[in-house]
């Protein structure tokens, strides 16, 4: 076990910061869809944008920074949350009851610290003016599911009935009209050939 080499890597990756909106409780990631690979494993596609909520519910959601390491220094990161377009909350996490169809903002401004700026010039001869605060930024729509909305309104039994299948039963009646007429008019239009010779 002794006089044995080893070669240790490490990549590292240089990417500019960003945010994420991360729904916690109460909404859940829009299901786009289902995939299979080569090996005929079956894996889901979720929406980063839209987020699905029953009516009437608290969602809660938060802000997850990228990188990592970017969650943990809290002290020179602000956050502010819009909800359709109005300004809400300056906390990383926020919880709202929805009112139909949510447009969900989040701006983040991250400075680097005094310290961490003496030392970037002192070491690599940054400048203060190239180390300015970073913005960016994220944004989801929160949708009501459908289903939710009619239980939660106490439609039931026929009522409900009648205000989910109103366009089949019309779609229903128009072909019955339309067979009807057909089976009217073949008859006559043949009966009426059949006269005239």
């Amino acid at each position: 076990d002794t006089n044995q080499s080893m070669q240790v890597t490490r990549v590292f990756r240089i990417t500019d910061p960003d945010v994420t909106i991360e729904p916690v409780s109460g909404a859940s990631r829009k299901v786009l869809g289902t995939y299979r690979n080569l090996k005929k494993e079956e894996f889901t596609d979720e929406s980063d944008k839209t987020f699905i909520a029953q009516e009437g519910q608290t969602v809660t959601l938060e802000a997850n920074l990228y990188p990592g390491f970017l969650n943990n220094q809290e002290d020179t990161t602000t956050y502010q949350w819009t909800l359709d377009g109005e300004n809400y909350s300056t906390d990383k996490t926020i919880s709202f009851v929805p009112d139909g169809t949510t447009s969900v903002g989040l701006r983040v401004v991250r400075s680097i610290a005094k310290k961490d700026r003496k030392a970037l010039r002192g070491a690599f001869g940054i400048s203060q003016e190239e180390s300015i605060p970073t913005t960016f930024s994220s944004s989801v729509q929160i949708v009501i599911d459908q289903d939710s909305i009619v239980q939660n309104k106490g439609i039931t039994g026929f009522f409900a009935s009648i205000s989910y299948n109103t366009p089949f039963y019309l779609l229903f009646i128009l072909k019955m009209a339309l067979i009807m007429s057909i089976m009217l008019f073949v008859p006559s239009l043949v009966l009426g050939a059949g006269k005239t010779r």
